[in-house]
């Protein structure tokens, strides 16, 4: 028969157990959390680049624990040295839960002892940095969209191409340097555009952040082709890919690869990390850049 005295010594069993995981095991001596309309991905990288917005944080490291779901970092901000542990986990395709769980390690202890009792100095450093990450964030995605339509075959021709190798931030300043170029080169020649634009990347290494990339002008087949040092012609085969449409400035389009990996995740697809993107516009025109767009191809691993 359970006694009183037992029940008792459960609850105190129980309630030091709680206590010991609280002030020695718990990840965090704070954390706060918030919900984004943006993807796993992109607020991966988002965290690796926000500190430079910010003279008051200076990153010290930076450490990836799993892709695109949880990285920690290290940085000095008002005087203090603090540990971040951001986690993403995604809700659906166009939610995302942020969870960043911030440590002092100097006064780890000391934090979670006074921070149910009183206001601390840990809560105002760390609510003010999720609120400028947050602020960082919203800025960036109001000025892009990204409208993810499913599995789709990419699009095929016969193209003229030229070779590249740049960041994936970089690939719209290599596409502006080289439009004139490859586009003068067609028309001295006679050759006949049939179709936008499009970059097939051949090569991505995630941990360098560098990409190989034919940048490519659909053309009509002829039986005698022009020759050149740095332009050659190849075609390009349509795949099962899953779509995404982006709008904004093409500088920005690989955070729609972001949101394709999250699509295919929650559904079980696996991916060539290869994307295919057509062009719709100019980007030496200028323009609003909400307004253009850009068709994103991932291909599907068959």
């Amino acid at each position: 028969m359970i006694t009183m005295k037992k029940v008792f010594l459960t609850f105190i069993a129980l309630g030091c157990f709680a206590l010991g995981w609280y002030l020695f095991a718990k990840k965090g001596d704070l954390v706060v959390f918030f919900k984004a309309n943006s993807s796993t991905g992109n607020l991966y990288n988002e965290v690796m680049h926000w500190h430079f917005n910010n003279e008051l944080i200076k990153p010290v490291a930076l450490q990836e624990i799993e892709e695109y779901n949880e990285l920690e970092e290290e940085l000095e901000y008002q005087g203090a040295s603090l540990k971040i542990n951001w986690e993403f986990t995604y809700e659906n395709d166009s939610v995302t839960l942020v969870k960043a769980r911030i440590t002092e390690p100097s006064r780890s202890l000391i934090n979670r002892l006074t921070i149910p009792f009183n206001d601390t100095e840990i809560e105002e450093n760390g609510y003010k940095i999720v609120y400028n990450f947050k602020t960082f964030l919203e800025e960036n995605l109001s000025m892009i969209k990204v409208t993810l339509e499913g599995t789709k075959d990419s699009p095929s021709g016969y193209c003229a191409c030229i070779h590249s190798s740049s960041t994936p931030q970089r690939k719209a300043f290599e596409m502006m340097k080289n439009y004139n170029y490859v586009s003068d080169f067609l028309v001295d020649n006679g050759m006949t555009l049939e179709g936008k634009p499009m970059v097939q990347v051949t090569h991505y290494d995630k941990v360098l952040n560098k990409i190989e990339f034919d940048f490519c002008f659909p053309v009509k087949r002829k039986d005698s082709l022009p020759e050149h040092p740095e332009i050659f012609f190849k075609t390009i085969a349509s795949q099962p890919s899953i779509k995404a449409v982006f709008n904004g400035n093409y500088i920005r389009s690989n955070k729609a690869w972001y949101s394709i990996y999250d699509y295919a995740k929650a559904r079980g697809f696996a991916l060539q990390d290869k994307p295919l993107e057509v062009f719709y516009n100019n980007p030496n025109f200028g323009g609003n850049e909400l307004n253009w767009k850009t068709e994103i191809y991932m291909p599907l691993v068959e």
